[in-house]
C-alpha cells in the first residue's frame, strides 16, 4: 500500500531532522575543545608576560582571566556560525536533492500516463470500432482518473521545478476577464457536481497584463478548486476580478468550513492538508496552495487569505498592473531624456 504524499514527508523530515539533530550535538561538543584550549594558552601567556614584569599576582589573575575568557567566547561564536552556516548549505543540498528526484519522478511517470490516456480517448473516439455502452462508462471513468493523475504528477512537477528556481516565465499580454472567464467555466461541471451556485463579478472593461498565461491559469485553477472541495453541498463560490491603485486583484470566495487562525500559516506550505472532517472526504495533494502562491510571486504579485471557521474563506491574488523591471527601465529611460 502506498503512503499518503504529505505522510511520507512528514516521515522523511522527521529522519532529517533526528539524523542532523545528531550531527549538531556532536558537533556542538567539539566546538568546546578550540575555545577551551585558547583560554588556557591566553591565560598562561599573560601569567608569564605580566609576572615578569613585577605585576601583583591578583591583578594578572583577573586581568588574564577576563581577557582569555574574552578571547574563548568569540572564538566560539565564530566557529558555531561556521557550523550553523555549513548546517544550512547541507539542509539546502537536501531539498535541492529532494526536489530533483521528484522532477526526475515525474518526468518518468508522466510520458506512461500521457500515452494511456492518449490511447484510451482514442477507443472512445471510436477509433478501435463502436464502443459498447457499457464499455464506453468504464473507459470514461479510466480517462478521468487518468486525466486526475496527469494534474497531480504536473503539479509536482511543477513543485520541484520552483524549489530548484528552474521556471521560466513567458510572459506576454493577457485579458484577465476572459482568463478567468475560462477557469470559472472549466470547472463549472465540478461546481454544479457540488450543488454549488457561482457567481462573477467581472468589470465591463477588459483588463490586461503582461504575465504567463499557463503559470497564472494553474494558480487560479488551484485556488478555485480548492474553494469547490472545502465547501459543503450547496453552497455559494463567487469569482471577483478589479483594479486596486496599481494592482489587479482576483478574489475566490467561498462559503465554506473556513480556516482557524492558527493554521492560516501552514496552507501554503508543502503537502500540507489540514485535518478536518472535508479533508478526511476529498482527494488532494497538499501542494495546490503552495504551487498558487509560489506561481503568483514569481509575478511579483502575493497571495493572502482572510477566513473564519464555519464563515467560509477568501483568497486574494494581488499582481502588479506593470512589470517593476520594466516600469524601471521606462522611468530611466525618462529620466535620460530629460
Amino acid at each position: 500500500m502506498l503512503e499518503s504524499p504529505d505522510r511520507l514527508r512528514r516521515q522523511i523530515d522527521k529522519e532529517v531532522k533526528r539524523r542532523t539533530g545528531k550531527l549538531l550535538t556532536q558537533a556542538q561538543k567539539s566546538l568546546l575543545v578550540p575555545p577551551a584550549v585558547i583560554f588556557v594558552a591566553v591565560l598562561a601567556a599573560t601569567l608569564f608576560g605580566w609576572q615578569a614584569a613585577n605585576v601583583p599576582l591578583g591583578e594578572i589573575l583577573l586581568l588574564g582571566t577576563f581577557t582569555a575568557a574574552l578571547i574563548a567566547y568569540i572564538v566560539l561564536l565564530l566557529i558555531r556560525a561556521r557550523g550553523r552556516e555549513m548546517y544550512l548549505q547541507k539542509e539546502r543540498a537536501i531539498k535541492i536533492a529532494q526536489d530533483e528526484l521528484l522532477s526526475l519522478a515525474s518526468h518518468q511517470l508522466r510520458t506512461p500516463a500521457t500515452g494511456v490516456k492518449q490511447y484510451v480517448g482514442m477507443v472512445l473516439q471510436g477509433f478501435a470500432g463502436e464502443v459498447p455502452e457499457a464499455q464506453r462508462a468504464l473507459l470514461e471513468k479510466a480517462y478521468a482518473s487518468n486525466d486526475r493523475q496527469l494534474r497531480i504528477i504536473n503539479e509536482i512537477l511543477h513543485m520541484a521545478k520552483i524549489g530548484t528556481g528552474r521556471i521560466v516565465l513567458a510572459k506576454k499580454p493577457i485579458n484577465l476577464n476572459e482568463l478567468v472567464t475560462d477557469v470559472v467555466n472549466e470547472q463549472r461541471g465540478d461546481i454544479e457536481a457540488s450543488n454549488h451556485a457561482a457567481k462573477m463579478e467581472m468589470p465591463k472593461k477588459p483588463v490586461t497584463l503582461s504575465a504567463d498565461i499557463h503559470m497564472l491559469r494553474m494558480a487560479i485553477e488551484n485556488l478555485l478548486s480548492n474553494a469547490i472541495k472545502y465547501t459543503p453541498r450547496g453552497g455559494t463560490i463567487t469569482t471577483r476580478l478589479y483594479k486596486e491603485d496599481d494592482d489587479v486583484k482576483i478574489e475566490i470566495e467561498d462559503t465554506g468550513i473556513g480556516i482557524k487562525p492558527e493554521d492560516i500559516a501552514k496552507i501554503f506550505r508543502q503537502f500540507v492538508r489540514l485535518e478536518n472532517e472535508t479533508s478526511q472526504q476529498v482527494s488532494g495533494t497538499g501542494i495546490g496552495l503552495y504551487l498558487a502562491k509560489n506561481l503568483v510571486e514569481l509575478h511579483g504579485g502575493s497571495v493572502s487569505v482572510k477566513s473564519q471557521p464555519g464563515l467560509g474563506s477568501t483568497f486574494t491574488i494581488s499582481l502588479p498592473m506593470h512589470d517593476p523591471k520594466e516600469k524601471g527601465m521606462k522611468n530611466l529611460t525618462a529620466s535620460k531624456g530629460t
